[in-house]
This record gives C-alpha cells, sequence and structure tokens, in this order.
C-alpha cells in the first residue's frame, strides 16, 4: 500500500511538471516568435535614413539582443531532436500568427 502511494505520488508530480515545461516552451516560444517578428521589422528599416525609427546603432543592438535571447532558448531546447523540433515548430507557428495579423 505504501509503494503504490509513492508510486502516485510520483507519477502526479512527474505529470505536473510535463505540464509545467510544456507551457514554458509555448511561453518562450511565444516571446522567441514575438521578437523576431519585431526584429525583421527592424532589420527592413536599417537602411531609412531618417532618425524617425531610431538609430542604426541602436536598431542593430536590439538585433544582437534578439540574436543572443534566440540563442539562449535553442540551447535551452537542443536537449534532444524531438524538443527542439518541437520548439522550432511552435516558433514558426507564432511567427505565421503574427505575420496574418499585419
Amino acid at each position: 500500500m505504501k509503494n503504490l502511494k509513492v508510486i502516485t505520488i510520483f507519477f502526479i508530480s512527474a505529470v505536473a511538471l510535463c505540464l509545467v515545461s510544456c507551457n514554458s516552451m509555448e511561453s518562450d516560444a511565444k516571446k522567441v516568435a514575438k521578437r523576431g517578428y519585431e526584429i525583421q521589422k527592424v532589420y527592413e528599416s536599417l537602411n531609412d535614413r531618417s532618425n524617425l525609427s531610431g538609430s542604426r546603432e541602436s536598431k542593430e543592438k536590439k538585433i544582437k539582443d534578439y540574436i543572443e535571447f534566440a540563442s539562449k532558448m535553442q540551447a535551452k531546447y537542443s536537449k534532444d531532436r524531438e524538443t527542439s523540433e518541437k520548439f522550432d515548430q511552435l516558433v514558426k507557428k507564432e511567427i505565421e500568427k503574427l505575420q496574418r495579423k499585419k
């Protein structure tokens, strides 16, 4: 009876951890996608000579910051091929949503 209780607690903990990590992955994918979409816009405006949308240096800094952030997220979710592919698919799906809203 005691073993059943331990197994049940372990199973519930494992399911809870899986749910939390899945939500975390989805949240991180949304963040990467949103920032990626914003960086696309920044990149497109790099050759804009007017100073209305910010200086070239600030735009380049935003791009660098995004690359660092995306690299961290990719490292976080590249433990195995399946997780990496799932994360990449979530990011791609979110970017497509953002582009449709445009």
